[in-house]
């Protein structure tokens, strides 16, 4: 029921991909050719194509001009910023900062801790960060990441996934960064699997430059991968399902959908049903249990008898006699308002 905070999380990731095709524009003053830059992000010609859009829809200055018959895409900067900005400006830049706190450790960051603090009359506020602060260890972690995807190099991640029971050894190739309720995720090919695959960095323990570069993913489109993607999950036959939400919750059905291009058909007892195509079944049964009594999955079958059986485990630690509490003795005293503390 995160639809909208899930949407607020790919406009930052979004942020994240167009600042490392900035850095890449910002390398070369003559310009980078649509092949240069497909080298330096290895993301697909499409997805370029629609950066270059973006950054300009943006306000992003950007010049394309025509050199002995390549086309070549320019970062334009001012010569001089000479004016100082309105308090107004300064604490739109500061917002910014602070919407973008979870991905403390990133070059983006950086440079825009180093604007506010050409700006601020006092230096030792200038880099405060999100509410949210990302801890020392993920800061380095993603330093290492961003270092990693700017050179074009692998990284080794020692990683501990759902279902490991201490951290593996991950070597990938990093592609870019995704947030999801304000937790990043590294989304790489992962040599092991042979396969792309989207890593939490809570579960990163370690992340260390490799030596070797990373390979040629220029073919591959992020957004093409995630398009059933509910959350973040990433891998499995993209699936149809069919959820009926209640006459009380059916008005909910758009303010937190399943997937952005769901279907929802109005059922004659005022009842929502939400028609979507999904990566996987994983977040999709999340997604519908926890709408509780108000959701009910009707296909397929399979996802139907997953959902009954996480609903009858659950239910067995409701039933009549002592619960867990009582019988454990931790339940606790109730207050009589006597006496203070």
């Amino acid at each position: 029921m995160g639809g909208q905070a899930s949407s607020r999380e790919n406009k930052r990731a979004v942020v994240l991909r167009l600042w490392k095709l900035v850095v890449a524009l910002q390398r070369s003053r003559r310009g980078r050719t649509l092949a240069e830059l497909l080298e330096a992000l290895r993301v697909s010609r499409s997805t370029v194509y629609r950066d270059l859009e973006l950054l300009g829809e943006a306000g992003v200055a950007l010049e394309r001009t025509t050199v002995n018959g390549e086309v070549r895409h320019r970062l334009l900067g001012l010569e001089t910023l000479a004016v100082a900005p309105t308090p107004l400006q300064l604490a739109a830049a500061r917002l910014a900062r602070e919407a973008l706190g979870p991905l403390e450790g990133t070059a983006l960051l950086r440079e825009l801790d180093g604007l506010l603090a050409q700006w601020s009359r006092e230096p030792a506020r200038a880099a405060r960060v999100s509410r949210r602060r990302a801890s020392k260890g993920r800061a380095a972690i993603l330093a290492t990441l961003d270092a990693a995807m700017s050179d074009g190099r692998r990284v080794v991640l020692e990683y501990q996934g759902h279902a490991d029971a201490a951290p593996r050894r991950r070597e990938v190739d990093p592609l870019t960064l995704r947030l999801e309720h304000d937790d990043p995720y590294l989304f790489a090919y992962c040599h092991q699997r042979r396969d792309y695959r989207l890593f939490k960095l809570a579960r990163v323990a370690a992340a260390q430059l490799g030596v070797a570069p990373a390979g040629d993913h220029s073919g591959v489109d992020l957004d093409a991968l995630l398009a059933h993607s509910v959350k973040v999950w990433l891998g499995g036959e993209p699936v149809d399902v069919v959820v009926r939400l209640s006459p009380r919750k059916a008005r909910f059905a758009a303010e937190y959908p399943l997937v952005p291009d769901q279907r929802v058909e109005a059922a004659p007892d005022g009842a929502a049903l939400i028609r979507a195509r999904v990566s996987g079944t994983t977040e999709a049964l999340r997604w519908a249990l926890g709408w509780g009594a108000d959701a009910e999955i009707l296909a397929p079958p399979e996802l139907r008898a997953v959902a009954r059986d996480e609903l009858v485990a659950a239910a067995r630690r409701y039933t009549d006699g002592p619960t867990r509490a009582e019988a454990e003795q931790v339940v606790s005293p109730r207050w009589d308002g006597a006496g203070g503390g």
